[in-house]
């Protein structure tokens, strides 16, 4: 009886500790593709505007072949799909604020 009980409590242990270290390894394989994404896309807005900046781009709206043919960004490539980014993806400029905004098509 004494055996199985044991048994039973490491069982147990391992178990809750298995969970845990499972649950905290999700979590940050999660957050750290999340940051690698905001890298991709502040590396592109900052070429965006670094672009506008320049009077280079003269439009609000750029096209990300626009920033490739200008040579202000090799080819990038989405973290998350693995995949190159639609050279038809728009950058939006905010003057008033002096952001930039990347909507992947």
């Amino acid at each position: 009886m004494e055996v199985k009980n044991k048994i039973l409590i490491y069982g147990t242990i391992i178990a809750i500790i298995l969970i845990i270290s499972i649950y905290s390894f999700v979590l940050v394989y999660l957050d750290h593709q999340d940051k690698r994404y905001l890298v991709m896309e502040k590396k592109v807005t900052e070429a965006a505007l670094k672009c506008y900046n320049e009077n280079s781009c003269s439009n609000e709206t750029i096209k990300l072949q626009e920033l490739y043919d200008k040579s202000y960004l090799s080819n990038i490539v989405n973290p998350k799909n693995k995949e190159y980014l639609n050279p038809e993806s728009i950058i939006i400029i905010h003057k008033d604020n002096n952001t930039a905004e990347l909507q992947i098509a």
